[in-house]
């Protein structure tokens, strides 16, 4: 369970790490200030039902997931009219944009992959 309520995010028990090891991974909020985005990590993922506090302007969240095999994924969730899209930015893939039907949410994908590889690598 994933679920936005109000500046709260909620994620269930097991639901971004499932052990020891996939504990502790970053997870950040991306603002939208004056139309620029930003990034600001907010926690980190826990094996525990986790509530992260969103700073305002937040428009999505993303976590970070490094295998067993040492590749970085970037699992990201985007807040659109009460839902929330979910995509996945692999590095096997170099980061590609996936799919999106909303030209907003590509703009906030963009900034995503151009973060990670600008200040990840």
């Amino acid at each position: 369970m994933i679920e936005k309520r109000g500046n709260t995010l909620i994620v269930g028990a097991h639901e971004w790490a499932w052990s020891i090891r996939t504990s502790g991974f970053p997870v950040y909020a991306v603002l939208e200030i004056g139309g620029k985005h930003e990034a600001a990590q907010i926690g980190t993922t826990r094996k525990q039902m986790t509530r992260y506090e969103l700073p305002r302007g937040t428009v999505a969240v993303f976590r970070e997931y490094v295998s067993n095999r040492g590749y970085r994924g970037y699992h990201v969730y985007i807040f659109q009219n009460n839902e929330i899209k979910q995509y996945i930015l692999h590095e096997l893939d170099d980061f590609s944009i996936p799919q999106t039907e909303s030209q907003e949410n590509k703009k906030i994908l963009e900034f995503i992959r151009n973060w990670i590889l600008n200040y990840k690598i």
